[in-house]
């Protein structure tokens, strides 16, 4: 019988234990990232840091995805993060602040129906807002400026998460009041 004698000094044996290395060295940098994110979620949960805990459930899940323990904790913590979540988001009296705590809601747990029709209210309300603002500046523009405010009244409720529009129509509305009683000024003077 005949020994067969391999050299890890040639290239291809030299590729392979590299190759090896890297794989096992990976496994294991994936399997002690996904542990000691596990293990601060379980510190952080029982510390009532519910959100921080869901994050680091998050973090060991994505080093792990196949982890069943990692999975099942994931979705237990996460139903209770969502719920909590979906709470602050409607809590929120600022639209921008309630539609971020509400889409994590979902994120958390896509199944919390609840969640996932107030973050859908929330989103279309702020969408009405900018058609809203959309539609004060038309009527700006065809000079109607009583309609116009009249249209951005309920916006106001928006104001940080539309600032930058709203904003801008509020300056043209301003800038055609303005033109509006330099006109009429103007007309007492020569009428």
């Amino acid at each position: 019988m005949k020994l067969e004698v391999r050299r890890f000094g040639t290239a291809t044996g030299l590729r392979w234990c590299l190759g090896a290395f890297v794989f096992v060295a990976t496994a294991l940098w994936a399997q002690s990232v996904g542990e000691t994110s596990y293990r601060l979620g379980d510190q952080l949960l029982k510390r009532g840091n519910l959100i921080d805990a869901m994050e680091a459930f998050k973090s060991a899940l994505g080093a792990e995805p196949t982890n069943k323990k990692f999975q099942k904790k994931t979705a237990e913590v996460g139903k209770k993060a969502a719920e909590w979540a979906r709470v602050e988001g409607l809590r929120s009296s600022d639209p921008e602040r309630g539609l971020f705590w509400l889409r994590r809601a979902v994120e958390y747990d896509p199944t919390n129906h609840e969640a996932q029709t107030a973050f859908t209210a929330l989103q279309r309300k702020i969408d009405d807002a900018v058609a809203a603002i959309r539609k004060a500046d038309a009527e700006v523009f065809s000079g109607d400026l009583t309609a116009a405010s009249q249209t951005l009244v309920p916006v106001l409720a928006f104001r940080a998460t539309v600032a930058d529009a709203l904003a801008s129509v509020e300056k043209e509305l301003n800038e055609a009041r303005q033109a509006q009683g330099l006109r009429r000024s103007w007309q007492d003077q020569h009428n």
